[in-house]
């Protein structure tokens, strides 16, 4: 070097303790301290994860609290990820494009205060310089995610069910992605994999995804929280991914279930209607 550095006081770093795992990326520092919840409201949380390199994830690892003031057993939760998109202005929520998620999982006790593996419906492929939202969600409440550590702001996000604005939290939620193969969901024996509804909540159109195993006839109906069905039709689809649209628009605000049934058996999906 041919040049004095002006200010030299500024080289050093606090120091700073991390793990590295073979198979696992998180954001907490694994001291588990406080909740992150929304009263009787559904929500979603997680965190942004940075890709580096060319990967598969195929599931999502979570920690939730027990006790009086933690999750509520036999609560419905899923987890998710989106990929953001860089270009998009208005928000995160116009940034998010919707990846994978888990099918709904019932929470029992033995699931609580514990490194809890969800494997999402499908192994999800991420890509290099390309930055992902993981998160854990319920559409009702009861669900409680622990909190571990601090986030930079714009780091961590949650999502209230109730308004649909996605908002950043400094502290950090147990909300993980996990690399590891043998994590991944069993093969499904169903004649169709139905994915999420996206987006979700929904304010005029919904999308549902299917991959069709083989070329089958279904019913697809909708139903709202009284088990009224408020749309229903029977479709035929070839082998391969499909997208299903169905109109939202004249739905009262509320929880819906999406039923997608073979005649050997039926999927549920729910979703949100701001």
């Amino acid at each position: 070097m041919d040049s004095i550095d002006d200010n030299p006081s500024n080289n050093d770093l606090a120091n700073i303790s991390f793990n590295v795992t073979e198979f696992i990326y998180a954001r907490d520092n694994n001291n588990v301290s406080g909740s992150t919840s929304n009263g009787a409201d559904g929500f979603e949380v997680g965190n942004l994860y940075d890709i580096w390199q060319d990967q598969t994830v195929e599931s999502i690892n979570i920690r939730m609290p027990s006790g009086s003031s933690g999750a509520t057993v036999g609560t419905e939760i899923f987890v998710k990820l989106y990929e953001i998109d860089p270009n998009a202005t208005g928000g995160l929520a116009n940034a998010l494009i919707y990846v994978e998620e888990s099918d709904p999982v019932i929470l029992e006790n033995n699931m609580l205060n514990t490194n809890l593996v969800v494997p999402l419906l499908a192994p999800a492929d991420v890509y290099a310089n390309t930055t992902y939202l993981a998160v854990a969600g319920s559409f009702t409440e009861g669900l409680r995610v622990s909190n571990a550590g601090s986030s930079y702001p714009q780091t961590s996000f949650f999502q209230d069910y109730a308004d649909g604005t996605w908002y950043y939290q400094t502290s950090t939620p147990y909300v993980r992605l996990n690399f590891e193969s043998t994590a991944g969901l069993e093969e499904n024996s169903h004649l169709v994999q139905v994915g999420s509804v996206y987006p979700n909540p929904v304010t005029e159109e919904a999308s549902i995804r299917f991959n069709v195993k083989n070329t089958s006839d279904f019913n697809v109906h909708v139903t709202d929280m009284t088990g009224r069905t408020v749309f229903s039709k029977n479709i035929t689809l070839v082998n391969g991914l499909h997208n299903f649209a169905i109109d939202t628009g004249d739905y009262g605000k509320g929880i819906y279930n999406v039923h997608v049934a073979d005649g050997m058996s039926s999927v549920s999906r729910k979703f949100v209607k701001q």
